[in-house]
């Protein structure tokens, strides 16, 4: 097939929907001046003039579209040296294994003024927008990224507000109320007061004791939730060797080691790093606080790689990019599925006899969305918990 097109004499370029070239003759790559396989691949609209640019997309295409076929249409090919190649198109589409096909041969014209009436129109729209704004390709490039920076923003100011209506039930209640304690509990002590404390009053300073390190313990956590968007800068993130220090960290504190950590080969990303460790951080020490007291636990972290609509709040926007899904698993205890919707909620505990805070899977959750991803969790309760954790490979590419 290929050497049959290349004898023609004329261009053929055959290309999707989408614009996508998928083959074209010797004949076209010597008008544009680049070698056939660099020519392939490219989209259509990167061979043709600026005009015919917006002639292609308001008139040539729509009219293919619609009735199948278009014939002797004019048109401009831009060559390597930014030359204009005049030329008439004939197309027809067709269908090849559920793919959209349009063929296209184009016969070059030298005299080009009988065809300039067709152009005209287009070319004064043309005109008229670069006129009030020269910058207008470089904006049009630009615009889809800035589109993309709206999404993230609309996502965080909502993140905000919600973080903002929970701040202000914590402040009314929850730390309001180990200091109430703090209060009444001085109050008693004053009103025993000796030069050695009576056993009652040596009762209420220990209880004092475990309100404010429950009240130092609950600010440094909150403060710790506050500050984690200080980080600003994106880097390149080793998933693996970030996961392995978390481990690390929660296994100090936790002064717990016995328990196994199998990782994939996840690929790196580009995030806040110091963040992503905070986060599987909060995950393995959610892991050894609810392990099962009749076995050895047993993490598990996965990977699969897909692609997803970077968008998440506008419902007509659409961009497909590369996501790594992470599953992080663990053979704990697990938790009823009736508290499934909760446990991302700040200070919600669902376990009031355990030392946490209820701050950290909304810790996790917080630094998921400050990477534009997605959090799921699933459990059964005796058997384990599993995080889906879903982030962009990259935030904001083209």
């Amino acid at each position: 097939m290929i050497g049959n097109i290349d004898v023609l004499p004329c261009g053929y370029v055959c290309f999707k929907d989408d614009g996508t070239i998928t083959a074209c003759n010797v004949t076209v790559a010597s008008w544009i001046g680049y070698p056939r396989e660099e020519i392939i691949g490219k989209s259509i609209e990167t061979i043709f003039t600026l005009a015919t640019r917006i002639f292609y997309n308001t008139h040539f295409f729509p009219l293919i579209k619609l009735h199948g076929k278009a014939s002797e249409i004019f048109l401009s090919i831009k060559s390597k040296e930014n030359q204009d190649v005049p030329v008439l198109a004939n197309a027809s589409r067709t269908i090849e294994d559920d793919v959209h096909l349009i063929h296209c041969v184009f016969i070059r014209v030298e005299q080009r003024k009988k065809f300039e009436q067709e152009l005209l129109k287009a070319r004064r729209d043309a005109e008229n927008a670069l006129k009030d704004n020269k910058q207008l390709a470089e904006l049009s490039k630009s615009l889809e990224q800035h589109a993309l920076e709206l999404d993230n923003q609309y996502r965080r100011q909502i993140t905000m507000n919600e973080n903002l209506r929970q701040f202000g039930k914590i402040i009314s209640h929850d730390l309001q109320e180990p200091i109430r304690k703090i209060q009444i509990f001085i109050d008693m002590i004053s009103k025993d007061a000796n030069t050695h404390l009576s056993p009652k009053s040596e009762v209420y300073s220990s209880k004092i004791d475990a309100a404010a390190e429950k009240l130092k313990a609950l600010t440094a956590s909150l403060h710790e939730y506050i500050a984690v968007d200080n980080e600003k800068v994106f880097s390149e993130v080793d998933v693996v060797t970030t996961i392995q220090a978390a481990k690390s960290r929660a296994a100090n504190i936790r002064e717990f080691s016995d328990f196994t950590l199998e990782i994939d080969a996840i690929p790196t990303i580009e995030g806040y790093k110091k963040q992503l460790e905070l986060l599987f951080f909060h995950l393995i020490d959610n892991a050894i606080k609810f392990r099962s007291p009749n076995r050895k636990l047993a993490i598990k972290v996965t990977h699969l790689l897909l692609h997803e609509n970077i968008f998440r709040m506008p419902n007509d926007q659409y961009k497909y990019t590369e996501h790594v899904r992470i599953t992080f698993e663990d053979n704990g205890v697990g938790f009823s599925d009736e508290y499934r919707e909760n446990v991302f909620l700040l200070l919600k505990k669902l376990d009031n006899s355990t030392a946490g805070l209820g701050i950290g899977l909304p810790l996790v959750k917080k630094i998921i969305h400050n990477h534009s991803g997605n959090v799921n969790v699933t459990t059964e309760q005796g058997k384990g918990t599993c995080f889906e954790i879903e982030l962009p490979v990259k935030v904001g590419n083209e």
